[in-house]
């Protein structure tokens, strides 16, 4: 991928913009805008900075996702967001760790009613693991534990393999992700969070988060968005996930949540 050219993404109406914004550009004007920066093809700043700041999370609402890209793409799957009643946060392609702080702390409601909540970030932060990083991981843990007191927290992992993650491993993103306060008890909520992956039940084979093309990395029929939608299903009704036997063995052995696959 040209990093001077605009990429032609899959999802045509998601294209400079977050999704449950309040407007939506044109398609020109978005095509015009977007430019391949960071992890993710990011917005116009202007875009979703105004629109993000516009959304405000239903009081009401049990679960709720925010982040990256990966939000927008989630909502396509089939049996995805909208039907399983998870609500849609602040998020925009292109963004990271730090953008989602600054969303994050300009509102003040507390959302007591809230009992899982899932962010999708890391991936237009290279997964770094920098004093910066992990600073602004330890200000969204403090943000998010403060504004959602009652909930369990699960952090979804990103793509990798192109653009500015093209070099990445998985292990790195591990690495990465271990800079949350990852637990592998989940009795009551606020005690840490879940490293969510891509894995279905009946699905024993490792389900790899590399994509060697942004079209493929934001591609709603692709089994990892469909298998990562599955365990976010789980984990909001049933507080489980599943793992395939590598991601087993690195955090879930003592688990009694994760349901181990041979």
């Amino acid at each position: 991928l040209n990093p001077n050219k605009t990429p032609k993404f899959d999802y045509p109406n998601l294209v400079n913009r977050n999704v449950g914004a309040s407007s939506t550009p044109s398609s020109a004007a978005a095509a015009a805008a977007t430019a391949a920066v960071g992890g993710n093809a990011a917005a116009a700043a202007n875009d979703c900075d105004t629109n993000a700041t516009k959304i405000t999370l239903n009081i009401s609402s049990t679960s709720v996702i925010m982040g990256d890209s990966t939000v927008g793409v989630l909502a396509q799957v089939p049996n995805g967001l909208k039907d399983n009643k998870i609500d849609i946060g602040y998020n925009c392609e292109g963004k990271d760790v730090a953008w989602l702080n600054k969303q994050l702390s300009k509102d003040k409601t507390v959302y007591k009613n809230v009992k899982t909540v899932f962010v999708a970030i890391g991936t237009n932060d290279g997964y770094a693991t920098t004093s910066t990083e992990k600073g602004a991981i330890k200000t969204l843990d403090s943000l998010i534990k403060s504004k959602f007191p009652n909930a369990f927290l699960a952090v979804v992992a990103g793509t990798r393999g192109w653009l500015k993650v093209k070099n990445i491993t998985e292990s790195q993103q591990d690495v990465y992700y271990n800079q949350f306060d990852i637990v592998d008890d989940w009795t009551s909520p606020g005690n840490g969070w879940l490293y969510l992956w891509a894995v279905k039940d009946d699905n024993n084979k490792h389900v790899s988060s590399y994509f060697d093309d942004v079209n493929k990395a934001h591609n709603p029929k692709n089994k990892w968005f469909i298998n990562l939608m599955y365990n976010i299903r789980q984990f909001k009704v049933k507080k489980q996930c599943f793992r395939s036997e590598k991601r087993y063995e690195l955090y879930g052995a003592r688990d009694k949540n994760i349901k181990r696959q041979n």
